[in-house]
């Protein structure tokens, strides 16, 4: 504790806490034990990933200082009991430079550190980024033998959707618009009904 703590607070520490005084601050458990939680953890998820067929998701995206950042997720190919299949973030790569090599040696040191046998590696998913592809075709696919490559959907048509937005600016307002109204559903809705209904727009549901 600071100095700067209330006196009340540090006296009730010392009086009812057992080392009330002695709590260690954020730095301590830093240091000391996020560690060892993050080794513990780790080998339990390479108890769960082992001899498991399995689906290896990575992203890239900069962050606030303009770095390079991946993130590897792995997924069981099984359904937990709740009936989903469950990803687990594997590990975060930092890079100076992102490209189809330090992508897949990425990958690969990340597999190999969890003890992910090359046969047991189905999927490899990424975005539709040409140095994504690249690191599967040129390195990843001679790997693991038995992998298919699958692009993101979702991705695909975000790249399609903005071709599309880009000339309909006004419209795109609109529809922000539109959507931000109903946002709050509920009487804003039956407000927007009842002015449909007075301007003889009643086939509108």
């Amino acid at each position: 504790l600071s100095k700067s703590d209330h006196p009340a607070l540090r006296k009730f520490l010392k009086e009812k806490v057992v080392n009330g005084g002695a709590i260690p601050g954020c730095h301590q458990l830093q240091e000391k034990y996020l560690g060892e939680v993050y080794l513990k953890e780790k080998e339990a998820l390479k108890t769960h990933f082992a001899k498991k067929p399995v689906a290896v998701i990575f992203d890239e995206t900069p962050d606030v200082e303009g770095r390079c950042v991946m993130n590897i997720l792995i997924a069981p190919l099984e359904k937990d009991e709740s009936g989903r299949i469950f990803a687990y973030l594997a590990d975060t790569v930092f890079f100076e430079e992102c490209n189809h090599s330090t992508v897949s040696m990425a990958v690969v040191k990340c597999l190999q550190e969890y003890g992910i046998d090359n046969d047991d590696v189905i999927v490899f998913n990424t975005d539709n980024a040409a140095y994504m592809k690249k690191a599967y075709t040129a390195a990843l696919q001679s790997l693991y033998l038995n992998s298919l490559h699958v692009t993101c959907m979702a991705h695909i048509m975000n790249l399609i959707g903005g071709a599309f937005r880009r000339p309909f600016d006004q419209l795109n307002s609109f529809m922000l618009s539109f959507s931000q109204m109903f946002y709050h559903a509920g009487s804003r809705k039956r407000r927007y009904l009842q002015f449909l209904t007075k301007k003889d727009r009643k086939s509108v549901v």
